[in-house]
Formats: structure tokens, C-alpha cells, sequence
């Protein structure tokens, strides 16, 4: 049974996984949102990752989810008065965590009167259907809703736009990366063009080591470490363009609405693409070497309604 808005004053949504998973749950919280827009809604999700949404009204508390709270909600032994207060005070809980043993769903059976609503873990690879569709599947049947769009952040602000190309090098698997004499190639076609670059590096890129080409161009390349997430989504909210690689970051550049290049290697793209017309794909298999690639994000900078907008 579906509550109503008037029964659902509180709803804890539990969301692990990586940065991409959590910008392609994007459009279940914004379902959430739209069905409980006076309702308290709690994300339980790593802080960090929470940040890519802050200024927006789709959540109004986070949770470490690798705190102390879960790990004595997942522990299975003795409980706080001061969790079973918290647990006990939601209306509906949804959950994209790994419940093979049903533990967690047990434990708020047993401390919560909330409505319990399992969603989907890990998209199945090999399917017709996209992972951000397959996240909000279950929510969307709980509310016997429509299919659910792709998020938006809007023009958050209503900054002006910049010719500036965001690149991202880098990935949460190495297994995803184009090899960095393609990187140094390409960079140096962009900069040749008199493009202004911001590269973002993450905490995977700073523990591999940053390649060479990085340091040799620092002179046209803004370098950006650990750049908190809150700040990257501004930064491709204001940017002209965007190459990366299949990450999570591309995602974001999505839900950005961020026109660019992805390169692509062995992920299913039917899945996992980015969900933005905007954004092209070129596989490792197409052939296309950095001058190419050059030439595509040019092209689509040039194309594109934010290129030179006042």
C-alpha cells in the first residue's frame, strides 16, 4: 500500500555505491520529492558524494551511511536507545543496499513501523534498459508512477557560461582509461586552440600518481585535487565543455546538461551511458586518435547554446 502525503512525514532513502550510482538515483529522489514535497526527507549516503546536491531541495539531512548509526543498524548486535528513536521515527524506508540475508530489512521490521521498500542494488549488464531506469523501478511501481526523465540541476544561480573545457583523466577503474599519450595529445590540440582547461583529479588519480603530461602543461591547465563535489557541479553548470571518460563525473557533466566527448571502453552502453544528448561517445574500437577527438569537442562546443553565451 502506498501512504499518502499526510502519513509520510519522514522517509530515510539508504543509497552506497559509487559517485555514478548515486547521480543516476538522482531521478528516484526527485520522485520521492514530488509525491512528499513537505515531508522530512533523510539520505543516508556517503557526506562527500551527498555534496553534488547540496542547494537543492531534494534532501534535507544526510547520514554517513559508514558511520556508527549503521554499523550497529548492520551489526546485529545491541542497539542504542538513541538509533531506535531515529529508526523508529521514519514513515518509509527505501533501500538500494545488499540484503541478501534480509538482515537489514529484518532489523526495521523489528524497530520500525515504516513501510519497507527494497530497490535495486546493481543494474543487470546486458539489459535493454538504463541503470538509472532500473534504480527508480521500484519506487516508480510503489507510486504507480511514470517512467521517470533523467535529473537536471538547472541553471543553479543563473551563472554566465565559459568557454572552458572540464576534462577528467581518470576513473574508478584503470580498466576505463584511455592511455595517457592519447591525454598528452589531445590536451596539447586543445591548448593549441587556445581552449581554457580545468582538469579535475580525484582521490583515484592522486593514488595511481599524476601522469607526466599533466605536470608539462600545468602552464595552460588549471589543476583541481579533490575538488569537494558541491564545486564540480558548479564548475560544469559555468563550462562550455566536458571529456572524461566513463565515470561518475560524466554522469554529473550529464545532469549538468554539459555538452562533450566521453570515451568509452568496455562498459555495456545500453546501461551505463550518459543521459544526455549532448555528450558523445567514442570507443576505444572507433579508432579515432586525439586530433580526432580534438576535432569532435570542438565541434560540439561550437554547436552547442552555451558556447560564447554572454
Amino acid at each position: 500500500m502506498t501512504l499518502g502525503t499526510g502519513e509520510t512525514k519522514k522517509v530515510l532513502y539508504l543509497r552506497g555505491g559509487a559517485f555514478g550510482d548515486f547521480i543516476l538515483t538522482l531521478p528516484s529522489l526527485s520522485l520521492l520529492r514530488s509525491h512528499y514535497p513537505c515531508s522530512e526527507l533523510h539520505l543516508a549516503c556517503k557526506p562527500s558524494v551527498a555534496r553534488a546536491i547540496d542547494g537543492t531541495r531534494l534532501i534535507d539531512q544526510v547520514h554517513d551511511i559508514d558511520g556508527r548509526w549503521m554499523t550497529e543498524v548492520l551489526g546485529g548486535g545491541e542497539v542504542s536507545e538513541g538509533i531506535k528513536t531515529l529508526v523508529g521515527s521514519y514513515d518509509l524506508i527505501i533501500s538500494h543496499l545488499w540484503d541478501k540475508d534480509l538482515k537489514l530489512r529484518k532489523f526495521f521490521e523489528i524497530h520500525s513501523g515504516a513501510t519497507f521498500v527494497q530497490s535495486t542494488t546493481r543494474p543487470v549488464n546486458g539489459s535493454e534498459t538504463h541503470a538509472g531506469v532500473q534504480y527508480s523501478e521500484s519506487l516508480r511501481s510503489y507510486f504507480k508512477a511514470d517512467p521517470v526523465a533523467p535529473f537536471r540541476f538547472g541553471r543553479m544561480g543563473g551563472k554566465s557560461f565559459e568557454a572552458t573545457v572540464v576534462i577528467h583523466p581518470g576513473s574508478g577503474s584503470v580498466d576505463k582509461n584511455w592511455p595517457a599519450d592519447f591525454w598528452s595529445q589531445c590536451v596539447n590540440e586543445l591548448l593549441r586552440r587556445e581552449l581554457k582547461i580545468d582538469c579535475l583529479v580525484g582521490e583515484a588519480e592522486l593514488e595511481r600518481g599524476l601522469p607526466d603530461w599533466i605536470t608539462e602543461s600545468a602552464s595552460g591547465v588549471r589543476v583541481h585535487e579533490e575538488l569537494p563535489l558541491d564545486q564540480v557541479r558548479d564548475m560544469m553548470l559555468q563550462a562550455g565543455g566536458f571529456l572524461g571518460h566513463d565515470s561518475g563525473l560524466a554522469h554529473l557533466a550529464a545532469a549538468c546538461e554539459l555538452p562533450g566527448v566521453v570515451l568509452w571502453r568496455n562498459s555495456d552502453l545500453k546501461v551505463w551511458s550518459p543521459c544526455f544528448e549532448g555528450l558523445k561517445v567514442v570507443r576505444d574500437s572507433s579508432g579515432e586518435g586525439a586530433l580526432d577527438v580534438a576535432n569532435r569537442l570542438t565541434n560540439v562546443l561550437q554547436g552547442s547554446r552555451r558556447h560564447g553565451e554572454p
